[in-house]
């Protein structure tokens, strides 16, 4: 690979950095969309050789970056280079909240926070010490760039989760760790035979009898899209309405009313079908598509990014739903998927229907160690702080709207309910207190510390000799 295919960028003290933990490495940051584009094979190249997700695509994160870029973000890809190729890339950005023109904070973050289920460095496997030690130095000698580095769903499989935040300490960084979402998967066994056995007798019983009620009672079949050639705008549009259908019948509004939001979904949806990766199958009764799974196919994994079903009572009756994810598991495990990966949410039926088991995703958030970042890191959480309790009252007035109309409710049901929810709220509030409480974290620090102190040292040798035998349940395939 060579590092003078991409164009250099202007030189200075904030643009480059050469760790002091090895003369053969060094770091490029990458600011301009030209930069970002001339980036995409070496990206591609290093990404064929590592684990991670769907989201640390090149295709997903430019797309995201192409929409919802704001004016005040500014593109920050650190590239770490050793021997001259690059074995790491932190597909970042930067937030620069202003009042007045003062800078209240800056915001370092991940390209696709929000819609990436997954965001995470993208390492050459054997290169996560020297990556995210070089990382570490990097935060730690740009400080003054940055007051928060905010690291959202990042899942507990990451080296971010695992070895990054002791890193960050080290480098005199406060570091802030604690889990937030949760992303159910199951392995999915060797053939389609064996997907509906492998569910017990009740799953596989109900599936048979829903297909056989819907074979009987209506007309269907099954619309794929996942070729280049094939009309991805009409199978966005398609799922849009369902999905849109879905939510707005429980009292929510759709993302997709959205004009950017769907636009966005086309066009990395043809460029993942370019690639092979897209998979959108349609349930259709009567000729009318009825259910939808969206998923993407990847590293032998099966991303469900969106499922939806909406339609006639009695054909909801037949759980139109979970017929099409059957589907999607069958095709996937014809192509030698072996993961289904329901992403975000612990919705019940991943659990009921399909016996999910939970992989976890964690918030790390640190603060930059310099003494003006200090009173920023405390606006930036009181600005954070206001931003969730609005996104919460905003789902809380849309879930009073569904309990409405579900099924009528009394005047006391509906004072009862409201109560409930003023008290979540305030519940919100102080989990979020707490967990930025340097107080509480050294508190637990010194806990866990003592705790292992006391502890006797065969013990002590016992956990480090099978720390590496625990049985892994990340959904790693």
């Amino acid at each position: 690979m060579e590092i003078e295919s991409i164009e250099p960028p202007r030189v200075t003290k904030a643009r480059m950095f050469r760790p002091r933990i090895d003369a053969k490495s060094h770091v490029r940051l990458i600011t301009s969309n030209a930069e970002f584009d001339a980036l995409e094979e070496e990206w591609n190249t290093l990404l064929g050789h590592t684990d991670t997700s769907v989201f640390q695509t090149f295709e997903w994160l430019r797309t995201w970056w192409k929409y919802f870029a704001k004016p005040n973000y500014r593109l920050h890809i650190i590239v770490f280079i050793y021997e001259q190729r690059i074995v790491g890339i932190a597909p970042l950005f930067i937030e620069r909240q202003r009042v007045l023109g003062l800078r209240i904070f800056s915001r370092l973050q991940f390209i696709g926070r929000g819609l990436s289920d997954y965001v995470d460095c993208i390492i050459q496997p054997g290169f996560e010490q020297i990556v995210l030690n070089a990382f570490a130095h990097y935060l730690n000698a740009n400080s003054k760039q940055w007051d928060v580095f905010d690291v959202e769903d990042v899942n507990e499989r990451s080296p971010l989760v695992k070895i990054f935040p002791d890193m960050l300490r080290n480098h005199g960084i406060n570091v802030y760790q604690y889990q937030g979402n949760v992303c159910p998967y199951i392995n999915l066994p060797t053939s389609s035979e064996m997907l509906l056995p492998s569910l017990g007798p009740t799953t596989s019983y109900n599936f048979k009898r829903k297909f056989k009620r819907l074979q009987q009672g209506f007309k269907a079949e099954v619309e794929t899209y996942k070729e280049e050639t094939d009309d991805i705008q009409r199978a966005v549009a398609e799922f849009s309405h369902i999905h849109g259908g879905r939510w707005k019948s429980q009292g929510y509004p759709s993302a997709f009313d959205d004009e950017k939001h769907r636009a966005f979904h086309v066009e990395f949806s043809c460029k993942f079908a370019r690639r092979g990766w897209l998979r959108i199958f349609f349930l259709k009764v009567n000729d009318l598509p009825v259910a939808v799974s969206y998923s993407f196919n990847y590293n032998k994994r099966i991303y469900m990014y969106q499922s939806n079903a909406h339609g006639t009572d009695d054909v909801m009756k037949c759980s139109p739903g979970f017929l099409v994810r059957s589907i999607a598991m069958v095709d996937g495990i014809e192509e030698g998927m072996r993961v289904f990966d329901f992403l975000r949410g612990d919705e019940t039926y991943k659990y009921k229907e399909w016996k999910a088991i939970d992989s976890k995703n964690y918030l790390i958030r640190a603060s930059s160690p310099t003494h003006m970042s200090r009173p920023r890191f405390m606006f930036f959480l009181m600005f954070e702080l206001l931003m969730k309790c609005t996104v919460r009252v905003k789902r809380e007035y849309y879930q009073f709207r569904r309990f409405n109309i579900v099924k009528p409710r009394t005047a006391w049901e509906k004072v009862r309910y409201v109560g409930l929810k003023i008290t979540d709220l305030f519940a919100l509030g102080y989990n979020f207190i707490v967990r930025h409480s340097p107080f509480r974290s050294i508190q637990k620090l010194q806990i866990e510390r003592r705790k292992w102190d006391e502890e006797p040292a065969p013990s002590k040798e016992l956990a480090q000799r099978t720390s590496d035998k625990k049985p892994d349940h990340s959904g790693g395939s």
